[in-house]
Parts: C-alpha cells; sequence; structure tokens
C-alpha cells in the first residue's frame, strides 16, 4: 500500500513560485529566440533546424512525423476558422 505524500504549504508555494518564475522567463525569452531565428541567415536557420529534434529531446522519427502529419491540418487554414487561431 502507498501512503499519500503531504508537502508543507510552503513548500507548494515555493513550488508555485519557480513555476511562474520559469513560465514568465519562457515568455520573455521566446519572442528573443523567435526574432534571432529570423534575423539569422538561410544556413544558420537550416542547421537550426537540424538540430531542433536534438535540442528538443526528440526522437528523430517523431520529429519527421510531425512535420509529415502537419498537412493534415491543412484544411484549417481558411477565414472560417480563423476566430479559433488565436485560441
Amino acid at each position: 500500500m502507498h501512503s499519500a505524500r503531504t508537502f508543507s504549504s510552503s513548500v507548494i508555494v515555493k513550488i508555485f513560485i519557480a513555476e511562474r518564475t520559469l513560465y514568465m522567463a519562457t515568455q520573455l525569452l521566446l519572442p528573443k529566440i523567435a526574432k534571432a531565428i529570423q534575423e539569422s541567415r538561410p544556413e544558420e536557420q537550416r542547421e537550426l533546424l537540424a538540430q531542433l529534434p536534438h535540442l528538443l529531446d526528440l526522437d528523430a522519427g517523431d520529429f519527421a512525423f510531425l512535420k509529415i502529419a502537419e498537412d493534415s491540418f491543412d484544411f484549417w487554414n481558411n477565414l472560417d476558422d480563423t476566430v479559433y487561431d488565436s485560441l
């Protein structure tokens, strides 16, 4: 039988603060990363794309599958569905 693990309220608050800080840092960094990618030379972008599965710890097969599956969602790229683009 496993016992339920309990945490003190101070531990829960510290975890919440750490998660929130990480979230905020990510929100600040992502636009900078996107801008750096957009401003990089095409050959640098291709190199990043080649390294991306490793950087994201994705299996190369999974990454290829995601790329192939991307086309199956093209039917949602239409004016009628633009209301859902910001969800």
